[in-house]
């Protein structure tokens, strides 16, 4: 049932033309339609006279534009001749500003007018372990990259976007039934710990795949850096994000850690830990035949039974066997002019239609 709560879901009437230029004028179902849209300019939203649900839409118009700059729409937000700067406006430039002026704990929040807002989605940025090869086959020596990785840095850096991840350690990301942010290791290293789990590999070679594209390579010379402080020499190789991801999905390939981005097909935990652990088609599957039991197990159950299951196994997975090392989830960065309130988020972001004038 959750796949049928997906955007691509979205009732249409069936003779909708396909386009591979794209409609000018596309069927909503819900409480806004397109009245006007120009290419390259942008979109005007008015009310549905056909909606008759429950879903708020307090603005009788939106309007929006393309092709905005970053330096622009900051600017025109800030002094109230536009109302709102959707993710990927926002340049990394900008991120401590925005958030000291205007973020959690900001003049501008304390009064109760909080207008930058930074969330989590469901996104995963981790170091795929590969456990077809020697090294990896270790638990402890898995457990102990765990702990040596400097979580907040990577995440700092971003992953599949530009922008700073919110840092972690889960296997599941908020949004994902099954999520509990269980802190199982340090956002920052913990090198005592991870120096007694690593004992009886120092020297050993550790072959790192990764993107040709910012932020991989800064990424790849912090894991580098770190596990050098635990005895592991790192080589990384770096190439085209297609080819990185051909190469990691081929059996036998020779690497031992890949820096991988994963965003969820649809809001379940199979997407995650079956897709990634146990299927083989995105990365080496984990090399354990009864954690692929668990998994196989728990995709056959339904309603709350199931996300329990998934949520124990996650737990179980990240202390026990720890097959990745995660270190941070996408965010979306977004400002709105002083005037703006009710935002209101969900596991696919912001809710357009229940923004308000306050």
């Amino acid at each position: 049932l959750v796949r049928l709560t997906q955007p691509f879901f979205c009732a249409v009437p069936t003779d909708t033309p396909i386009d591979p230029e794209g409609l000018r004028a596309i069927p909503s179902a819900g409480p806004y339609q397109i009245t006007s849209y120009a290419p390259g300019q942008g979109v005007v939203l008015t009310l549905n006279p056909n909606y008759h649900g429950d879903r708020p839409h307090a603005l009788a118009r939106i309007e929006l534009r393309v092709g905005v700059s970053p330096q622009r729409a900051v600017s025109q937000v800030e002094a109230g001749s536009a109302d709102y700067a959707v993710d990927g406006e926002i340049d990394s430039a900008d991120v401590a500003y925005l958030a000291s002026r205007y973020g959690p704990g900001s003049p501008a929040a304390s009064a109760g007018h909080q207008q930058y807002f930074v969330n989590a989605i469901p996104e995963l940025d981790f170091l795929a372990l590969n456990t077809h090869r020697p090294l990896f086959q270790d638990v402890r020596l898995r457990q102990a990259v765990n702990y040596a990785i400097d979580r907040a840095a990577l995440a700092q850096l971003g992953g599949s976007g530009t922008l700073p991840d919110q840092p972690t350690d889960d296997y599941l990301p908020p949004g994902i039934p099954g999520y509990s942010n269980l802190r199982v290791y340090p956002l920052r290293p913990d090198l005592p710990k991870a120096r007694s789990l690593a004992t009886g590999h120092s020297g050993a070679t550790v072959v790192l795949y990764t993107c040709d594209q910012p932020p991989c390579a800064q990424q790849a010379q912090i894991v580098k850096t770190d596990l050098a402080a635990i005895g592991l020499q790192v080589q990384v190789k770096t190439m085209p994000v297609d080819t990185l991801y051909t190469k990691i999905a081929t059996p036998g390939e020779p690497f031992d850690i890949a820096i991988v981005s994963w965003s969820a097909d649809y809001l379940d935990p199979d997407d995650y830990l079956n897709l990634l652990l146990a299927s083989g088609t995105i990365i080496p599957a984990f090399d354990d035949p009864t954690y692929a039991q668990k998994l196989a197990a728990a995709n056959q159950l339904t309603g709350s039974t199931r996300y329990l299951t998934y949520a124990a196994l996650d737990a179980d997975l990240l202390r026990k066997a720890a097959p990745w090392a995660a270190f941070g989830n996408a965010s979306t960065h977004e400002l709105f002019s002083a005037r703006i309130g009710c935002q209101t988020y969900g596991p696919y972001g912001l809710d357009l239609a229940a923004l308000c004038i306050r």
